[in-house]
Parts: structure tokens; C-alpha cells; sequence
């Protein structure tokens, strides 16, 4: 199971479920443990976890590519061309609308398209429960960006949900690790053989920008692990 922080107890669990094959101890652990802090390991503080506080561990490694990415979302802020809010409720009064003039989406629906069809910055998260209607809102999203000449595109983290964007709303999807190997095809860097749906890194030197313009949604990307997510973005740089 992939994830970004961990506790000391968590790593333990892990560690000797491999190690005590190898004759490894709950004491050599604990020494290494310590040694390891400062040098491979973080400590990221103390974080509710139950009715305890808890000391928090991620490595070196993941804190800096987690930091990277923060870096990226800044620095590609108000650099895409978004729709001018004239524009977008224009569009949403032809598509969301029905000839009734009755609304086809909820207010806060509503707000939410406008918002990820104006800005101009080149990452936008979307963050609602689930059954919130966000699949049927980006149906008409998409509306309005194929409006506009844009190819929208979705990556999502299973195949399940790419299944489900792609009926629901008409947006054709694949899983994220297909759509980085497509794009990995794209520069000739991909190798003939290999596990494509387990890779964790990809070589994307040498991709071209596209001729399209594209939008690219991503489906549940909270659950997208660092080193994937920071793959696209920088190919989202690039196309």
C-alpha cells in the first residue's frame, strides 16, 4: 500500500513482516529506526490519529517530491487561458439550461464550472463527498470546453472510475498509469516489454507539446501517489 506518511508503528508492522524471515528483531528495528531519523526519515510532527496524537514519518525522498509539486502548482499559476465569466455563463445557459428554463444543476454545481472553466491557472482541484453530483457536473464542463476547441481527457486512478467518467460524463478516460504510458509511447523512450500497469516512474524526455489543446481530468486524485502525480504534471507542462 502506497502512502506519503506513516508512524512508527505503522513502519514496524511493515518492516518485520519482511525482516523476521531474515532473523531480523523487534530491537534491531527500534535501533535502526532511530538511526535512520535525520538521515532517509522525517519527522512531520504529531497528528491526531484516534483519540492519540501521533508522530507522523515520511522519507527524505517523498517530503522533497511532495514539496516539488507544491512548487509546480505555483509556479503554473495564471498561466492558461481561461474562459471570461461572460463567456462561461453564456455556454452554461445553453447547456445547462433546460428549454424550460429550468436549471440542470445545483447552485454550488453551478459555481463550480464556472470556477474551473475561468481560472487561469494550469492545476484546479475540484473536492466534494462522494454522490455530490461531480461526475454529472463535469458532463457539462466538458460541454463547454469542446465548445471552445479544447480535446478533454480523462486520467483517473482506477479503471472503475475511468469506466464511470467516461459513461457518465461522455469524457473518454483510461487509468492515469495508461494515460502516462501513452504519452511515454509518445516520446519512443518506452521499452517493448515490462509490467506497464505496475511502472512507477516514466520516461517522458523528449515529449512534444501538442497541436490540440487539451484538458486533462483527473478522477479521484487524492488517492494518486506522488510520484505519478508529479509525472503528469510535468508533462502537463509540456502539452
Amino acid at each position: 500500500r502506497k502512502t506519503f506518511a506513516f508512524t512508527e508503528s505503522d513502519f514496524k508492522k511493515i518492516f518485520l513482516k519482511y525482516g523476521v524471515s531474515l532473523g531480523v528483531t523487534e530491537e534491531q528495528f527500534v535501533s535502526l529506526f532511530r538511526t535512520d531519523l535525520g538521515n532517509g526519515l522525517r519527522c512531520l510532527g504529531q497528528f491526531k490519529d484516534g483519540r492519540d496524537n501521533k508522530d507522523y514519518y515520511c522519507t527524505e525522498m517523498s517530503y522533497h517530491l511532495e514539496q516539488e509539486i507544491f512548487k509546480t502548482v505555483e509556479q503554473t499559476k495564471s498561466r492558461s487561458n481561461g474562459l471570461s465569466p461572460e463567456r462561461a455563463n453564456a455556454l452554461l445557459a445553453r447547456f445547462a439550461i433546460d428549454e424550460h428554463g429550468k436549471r440542470l444543476l445545483n447552485e454550488e454545481q453551478w459555481h463550480a464550472i464556472k470556477a474551473i472553466t475561468t481560472t487561469r491557472d494550469q492545476h484546479f482541484v475540484v473536492q466534494g463527498l462522494a454522490g455530490t453530483g461531480k461526475t454529472h457536473m463535469l458532463n457539462f464542463a466538458r460541454q463547454i470546453w469542446e465548445a471552445e476547441g479544447y480535446e478533454v481527457l480523462g486520467a483517473c486512478y482506477t479503471g472503475n472510475a475511468a469506466h464511470g467518467l467516461q459513461k457518465d460524463a461522455k469524457i473518454p478516460s483510461r487509468t492515469l498509469h495508461s494515460h502516462l504510458n501513452r504519452l511515454e509511447r509518445e516520446t519512443g523512450n518506452q521499452e517493448t516489454k515490462g509490467n506497464f500497469k505496475n511502472k512507477t516512474t516514466w520516461n517522458l524526455l523528449g515529449l512534444k507539446p501538442s497541436t490540440k489543446r487539451e484538458v486533462w481530468v483527473v478522477d479521484e486524485a487524492s488517492l494518486v501517489d506522488n510520484i505519478a502525480m508529479w509525472h503528469l504534471m510535468k508533462a502537463a507542462e509540456i502539452k
